[in-house]
């Protein structure tokens, strides 16, 4: 009833000013949240044969997500390790975002899913308020950074457009702070913008000697077709104002993913002669 009432609510009024800000969630989940989490499985599946020898011993996962809001990349996790046969036994998740509080509702959906596709797993989340377009935005998060294994940067990029060299300065400090072995993924819809700043982020990384690129984002884009398409009437009360919130069938995204060597590698590529 409530998703309902978000659609005819955001019909009725043909822009996004007078809108709750819960039914706008309620919304923008429908239309967008499944094919982020199917985006998110994609690139998993691609980067699977480094993410395995990633997995902790410990069998206790951590992730961060940053830019996450519901953090729909724990789903397409939890997918991934029930799909792989990852034994662990808990996954731990850490959402960074400028309106962290604010997605706190609609990260319960994401508990709830995960807790249905992996049941066992035992698995939490935790929203953190973050601003990656101001500078020094990261060492207060340290110690989670040190201690995760994935982190994704995912969906968000064309906020950071405005001040692209804070912005690779935090993820530069991100990728200092990784444990040896753990993986950058960033990854977004593959428009001229996110391409620059994705080049401006490779650039950057991948003059330190202890970093592996998994893929560079110079290898192009992916064309998606979502599995699972929206219901007509959804679908013709999001079309509105010229495309704000459009339902997309397919989506055409670009990503990069870094590996931070082990450390017995780190030490042989130091001892190269060149």
């Amino acid at each position: 009833r409530r998703i309902s009432d978000a659609i005819m609510e955001l019909a009725r009024h043909r822009h996004l000013s007078h809108i709750n800000l819960r039914h706008y969630q309620a919304v923008y989940l429908l239309a967008y949240y499944p094919l982020y989490v199917e985006m998110t499985s994609k690139i998993l599946e691609e980067v699977s044969q480094n993410l395995y020898p990633a997995f902790p011993q410990t069998r206790r996962f951590q992730a961060c997500f940053l830019g996450g809001g519901p953090a729909p990349e724990a789903v397409a996790l939890s997918t991934y390790f029930r799909e792989y046969g990852f034994k662990g036994q808990s996954l731990t998740a850490h959402t960074f975002d400028i309106a962290a509080m604010t997605w706190k509702r609609s990260r319960e959906i994401t508990k709830y899913l995960v807790s249905n596709l992996a049941p066992e797993i035992q698995f939490s989340l935790h929203g953190h308020t973050l601003n990656l377009c101001q500078r020094n935005a990261l060492p207060q998060l340290r110690d989670i950074i040190q201690t995760s294994e994935l982190f994704i940067v995912q969906n968000c990029l064309n906020e950071f457009v405005s001040t692209p060299q804070v912005f690779v300065e935090n993820i530069d400090f991100l990728v200092q702070e990784m444990p040896s072995s753990s993986i950058l993924i960033v990854a977004d819809l593959n428009y001229e913008i996110v391409r620059d700043l994705m080049r401006r982020i490779e650039s950057c990384l991948i003059k330190r000697p202890n970093l592996h690129v998994i893929r560079s984002h110079t290898a192009g884009g992916h064309r998606l077709r979502t599995k699972i398409p929206l219901p007509r009437v959804i679908a013709k009360n999001l079309l509105i104002s010229g495309g704000i919130l459009t339902p997309k069938t397919w989506v055409n995204f670009n990503y990069l993913a870094i590996q931070k060597l082990p450390i017995a590698l780190q030490s042989d590529y130091a001892s190269l002669p060149y």
